[in-house]
Formats: structure tokens, C-alpha cells, sequence
């Protein structure tokens, strides 16, 4: 269990580190925020406290916070930086180069825990709609 929560740890503790080079930057003037760095602070803030009371919410809030960020719905970053990927005359969603690669770090640090958090859901869906017989 202590393995687990150190790998959940990772990224939260790589974008609180964004986070405050970032607030910093906000707080000494040199850049002015907007609604989707406010957005970030707030979400990330809500992940920290989940991690404390309830580790399998915040691995999966952690990674919906990361998937927002990297399709540009929150900034955890000063200056928001987006590449598309066209392919001919389709553009595809906008993502964040940094959050993308903590996203990535994310995912093969904690993706036997997404799964078996997903495979436990399922079973105890199949368990309500049809209960053991005893």
C-alpha cells in the first residue's frame, strides 16, 4: 500500500512543483493569470486533499486533472504552449507539451492500479446485478 501511494505521489508532487514556479511567476508580477490557471490551482488542490483521505479517488482524479490539462481545459503552466497534430485538413485537440509528459509519467507509473481499479468496479457491478447465490 505504501508503494502505491509513493507511485501516486509522483506526479502530484511534480505538478505542485510546476505549480509554484508557476504561482510565483503570478505573485511576483511578472505574468497575470487567467481563468484556466485559477481552474488548475483549485482542481490540483481538490487531488491533494483526496489523497489524503482517500487514495484510489485521487489516482483517478489525479489522472482526469492530467488529461485536462493536456487537452488545454486547465493551465498548471505560466505560459500555455499547445501543438496540434494535423493530418491533411484535419486539426486534432490542442495538448500541452509538459502536462502531456507528466501524463505519460503518470500512466506507467499507475496503470496496473487503473486497471485493477477498473476490473474490481466491474466486478462489483456484475456482483449488485447478480448477486452469489449461498
Amino acid at each position: 500500500m505504501i508503494k502505491k501511494k509513493i507511485l501516486i505521489f509522483i506526479p502530484i508532487l511534480i505538478i505542485a512543483i510546476v505549480l509554484i514556479f508557476t504561482w510565483s511567476d503570478f505573485i511576483g508580477g511578472y505574468y497575470l493569470a487567467r481563468m484556466k490557471h485559477y481552474a488548475g490551482l483549485v482542481l490540483f488542490l481538490i487531488v491533494s486533499i483526496l489523497f489524503f483521505i482517500d487514495s484510489k479517488i485521487a489516482l483517478v482524479g489525479t489522472g482526469i486533472f492530467l488529461l485536462c490539462a493536456t487537452i488545454n481545459l486547465i493551465a498548471i503552466t505560466t505560459a500555455v504552449s499547445v501543438f496540434t497534430i494535423n493530418i491533411f485538413p484535419l486539426s486534432f485537440l490542442p495538448i500541452q507539451p509538459l502536462s502531456f509528459g507528466i501524463l505519460v509519467i503518470y500512466l506507467i507509473a499507475n496503470g496496473s492500479s487503473l486497471i485493477d481499479i477498473y476490473f474490481n468496479y466491474k466486478e462489483s457491478k456484475a456482483n449488485k446485478k447478480n448477486p452469489p447465490e449461498t
